[in-house]
């Protein structure tokens, strides 16, 4: 057993008196501890000529090991139990086992050398307890060679050795000599404890830090009116890895998952209320399930089944994926029917349940893999009648000119075949958060200048990709001011279109020039310093999340004191499959988009040393626009 449990005994025991001693400050405990152990040092290098002071060394330990002991009570009871108070706690205990350990390595009683190599140890094991703190972690305690530990083993071997005087027994070593030995031992074997702790923690520590960047994208939202639903939704919710919501208590809006898998009872082939309103609103997950219980016998067959269908023409005609139902029967609140149900049975089927739904989210059917394959094909034929279809493929599907021609959102094409396909197109709702997320730029971008202004300070705008930047074209148009942008981008093309945009709307307040968004370098020596950084629709189509964080930390010293990052985020995507297959990226080659939850983002940000992240969405939940301070 660590001898270290054998404290929290004597500790209750020292309890009632600690309390009458709260007037006593803890830390003046430390010190007399400290000077008892002096004391004891001083009885152990005296001890060859008076061996009584071996029993008095004994006493003194025993007193030191007490002030420690009420010390701690008193701090905790008071509260005391703080950084100063934890040095204070500290230190004196390190010059106690320096005036203890070199009384006994200069006894006559303890060969010198293992008694410095005893103490040697003695300070490894202590100096790796305190490391845990250093870096960042829990002091380390692991034994065997704690205060406690020690302390008793050293009056173990003072009583030895004074019996071994006492009766004169002959052995070629001393008491002393064995517990240095133990000492350098013991030592070894706690200093590699200690390191395990710490480094456990460390991975502890690291897995709570990928589990915050790690951010939810699947749940099982339900609402129970009996507890039938609810047992369901936790054991889909374990099929499916993933957290169990109440309707009342989801963390964020449904838009913001990948997949939710809906819960509900049946109630004459209703949903229940919290349910049925999260299907009557106009925002919905990309994907989804539904599982149902029901009390009734026949007609639960009936209505359960009914009701799976009028959830699912809820959403009709929406670009969602619907990945299945699960029916289950329960014990009826009113008539007690289907007692015992949901049985063992039941929940196990609702487990498998839950791990077929996560099977076909991650993979797409032989069927939506051929309409997709179709979708394409048309999508790249008969789809080039319509000019926006027709731009994806001549200039890119990110590229600066297609997202101008979204914003612009006016139908055309060949023939009214083209158009007709157009006008789809363009409404697809994709497209539309798109839009979204434009006006959502100009918001913060003109609050961001609102703000400049108010402290009478002028605006200063850089855009590390801008593309032709219609967007600020028009934020510069209807704000005027005190205000100056420039734009760059790696793609010429785009800062000649831009000059033509700005010279067509009269923009004199806006430059465009060549630029690398990731050079450091040439980034810094722009003149004069912004005090906003615009990265829109950049971050989308950059798989590599240490270039993104790159990016965010060269705007951070970019930036002047007090200065704005404004950027967006692609948080989701309804197409994504059918998009990758079919078009291509600004540069012609196949494209490749990531799709990153809001929260990773911002928290990307924050590391760099933004603050004060504000952030708007549209209602899928697919395009955000943040904005972050420089303080």
């Amino acid at each position: 057993m660590d001898m270290y449990l054998l404290k929290f005994p004597y500790r209750k025991m020292l309890e009632p008196l600690a309390q009458k001693l709260l007037w006593v400050d803890p830390d003046l405990l430390g010190y007399i501890a400290a000077f008892v152990a002096l004391f004891t040092g001083i009885c152990f290098y005296y001890a060859g000529n008076m061996s009584w002071l071996l029993l008095a060394a004994i006493v003194l330990t025993f007193l030191r090991m007490t002030l420690n002991t009420i010390d701690g009570v008193i701090a905790i009871a008071r509260g005391k139990k703080d950084i100063r108070g934890e040095i204070v706690n500290a230190l004196p205990d390190r010059y106690s086992d320096i005036f203890v350990f070199c009384g006994i390595a200069l006894s006559p009683y303890c060969n010198f050398a293992l008694g410095i190599l005893g103490l040697s140890s003695v300070f490894l094991v202590s100096y790796t307890g305190m490391l845990g703190k250093a870096i960042g972690v829990n002091w380390q305690h692991q034994g065997p060679l704690g205060k406690v530990e020690r302390l008793i083993m050293v009056m173990i071997a003072s009583l030895a050795q004074y019996i071994i005087l006492a009766f004169d027994v002959r052995t070629g070593f001393s008491a002393f000599d064995v517990l240095m030995v133990v000492f350098i031992v013991l030592g070894q074997v706690a200093v590699f404890n200690r390191l395990k702790g710490m480094l456990r923690e460390i991975r502890e520590k690291e897995n709570m830090e990928k589990a915050k960047e790690k951010v939810e994208t699947t749940i099982v939202v339900y609402d129970s009116s009996t507890g039938n639903t609810e047992k369901v939704a936790k054991e889909v919710a374990r099929g499916l890895g993933c957290s169990c919501y109440r309707a009342s208590n989801i963390p964020h809006p449904v838009n913001h998952y990948d997949l939710v898998v809906f819960g509900t009872p049946d109630i004459r082939a209703n949903a229940i209320s919290s349910i049925k309103k999260i299907f009557d609103e106009a925002v919905y997950p990309r994907s989804y399930a539904l599982f149902v219980t029901y009390g009734m016998p026949a007609w639960g067959e009936i209505s359960s089944r009914m009701l799976i269908n009028r959830l699912k023409r809820s959403w009709a005609g929406k670009s969602l994926r619907y990945l299945g139902s699960f029916r289950c029967p329960g014990i009826h609140a009113k008539y007690g029917t289907y007692k015992g149900r949901p049985s063992a049975k039941d929940l196990s089927a609702a487990y498998e349940f839950g791990k077929r739904i996560r099977e076909r989210f991650e993979n797409l059917s032989f069927g939506e893999k051929l309409g997709n394959t179709a979708m394409s094909m048309i999508i790249k034929s008969v789809g080039r009648l319509s000019k926006g279809v027709s731009m994806s493929f001549k200039y890119g599907f990110t590229s600066g000119l297609m997202l101008d021609y979204i914003y612009n959102n006016q139908p055309s094409g060949s023939l009214l075949l083209g158009k007709w396909i157009d006008r789809l197109y363009l409404g697809n709702p994709g497209w539309q958060s798109i839009r979204q997320r434009k006006a959502n730029l100009k918001e913060h971008l003109k609050k961001a200048i609102q703000e400049n202004e108010s402290k009478s300070v002028r605006t200063v705008i850089l855009d590390i990709a801008s593309g032709p930047a219609r967007y600020l074209i028009e934020v510069l148009k209807e704000t005027g001011g005190n205000v100056s942008a420039m734009c760059q981008d790696i793609d010429a093309r785009w800062m000649e279109e831009g000059r033509k945009i700005a010279g067509r709307e009269g923009v004199r307040n806006i430059t465009f020039n060549k630029g690398d968004a990731f050079d450091r370098e040439s980034l810094l020596r722009v003149s004069p310093a912004p005090n906003i950084i615009v990265s829109s629709g950049f971050y989308d189509w950059i798989t590599d999340e240490n270039l993104i964080k790159r990016s965010f930390h060269i705007s951070y010293e970019m930036l002047l004191k007090g200065g704005k990052i404004i950027f967006t985020n692609q948080s989701g995507h309804l197409q994504m499959d059918l998009v990758k297959r079919t078009f291509l990226d600004f540069t012609g080659k196949p494209l490749v988009m990531e799709v990153r939850p809001i929260e990773q983002m911002n928290s990307w940000a924050k590391e760099a040393g933004f603050v004060n992240l504000r952030t708007d969405t549209d209602k899928w939940g697919l395009y955000s626009v943040s904005t972050g301070e420089k303080l």
